[in-house]
């Protein structure tokens, strides 16, 4: 046996081993929160694909092909659509089968009008309100979020500080993901109008950068009132199926699946 075969067969064994090696083909990460009020949550994400699962609801953001997955476990129901589809279906409160009942048991002239204030109402939030500034800042923060480092930054409104973010930039997990295409797809189901804090540039730049680890949510008078931190962050390899809709679900209206 000559010794460049022997060469050759070393280096395919070698390869393999790499190929096979623990962590290898681990693209995947599998992430669990706690709240402060002892709630907890699982996010897994891979593949530009971001998968939530909090208080029975399965949220599923595919931002490679524009669609999203919400899954009720409990019942085997689920719905799927595009961001535009959701905000469709549920841009009309009288279309909520328990607003709906609530409508049907009213005498016709009050049921009239409500439907005639709720459509006006719809009107306003179109409308959109006054336009707020936001602005994304470091500061000289640093601790250890479910042991890897982050850095404290401050989103502001108007000046006022409504969130701090402790972002981690050392895991790398902002690569399994565009997050502008993420955040395009969260922006697109919001009703129209709608200005919240969270899905501003400032934070959409922030998640391109690395991966937000704790978030405190303040309210008008700067007090916590919000709080969700990292108690685990995984590497982890992700089957198609960790995303997919399982085969004995059943589609179901929205409402179904959200209420």
């Amino acid at each position: 046996m000559s010794t460049h075969f022997l060469a050759a067969k070393a280096t395919l064994l070698l390869l393999a081993l790499c190929l096979l090696a623990p962590g290898a083909a681990l693209a995947g990460w599998v992430i669990e929160e706690k709240s402060a009020r002892g709630e907890s949550r699982t996010t897994r994400i891979q593949d530009n694909v971001w998968l939530t699962e909090a208080e029975g609801l399965v949220s599923v953001f595919d931002a490679g092909r524009g669609l999203m997955t919400f899954m009720k476990p409990a019942r085997r129901i689920y719905w799927s659509g595009t961001p535009e589809e959701f905000r469709a279906a549920t841009l009309d409160p009288a279309a909520d089968p328990s607003v709906k009942s609530q409508l049907e048991a009213l005498p016709p002239l009050e049921r009239e009008a409500l439907r005639q204030k709720m459509a006006a109402m719809m009107d306003r939030m179109a409308a959109g309100g006054p336009k707020h500034e936001y602005a994304v800042k470091a500061t000289r923060d640093a601790g250890a979020i479910a042991g890897h480092a982050a850095k404290r930054f401050e989103l502001t409104r108007d000046g006022r500080k409504v969130e701090d973010l402790w972002l981690a930039q050392n895991l790398g997990i902002e690569k399994e993901f565009d997050a502008a295409r993420m955040m395009a797809m969260w922006r697109a189901m919001l009703p129209p109008g709608a200005d919240l804090p969270k899905y501003s540039v400032g934070v959409m730049e922030l998640m391109s950068r690395g991966f937000v680890l704790k978030t405190v949510e303040y309210d008008p008078k700067g007090r916590p009132v919000e709080l969700w931190e990292a108690v685990s962050v995984q590497k982890a390899g992700l089957p198609p199926a960790a995303f997919a809709v399982p085969e004995d679900f059943r589609p179901a209206d929205i409402y179904a699946v959200l209420n």
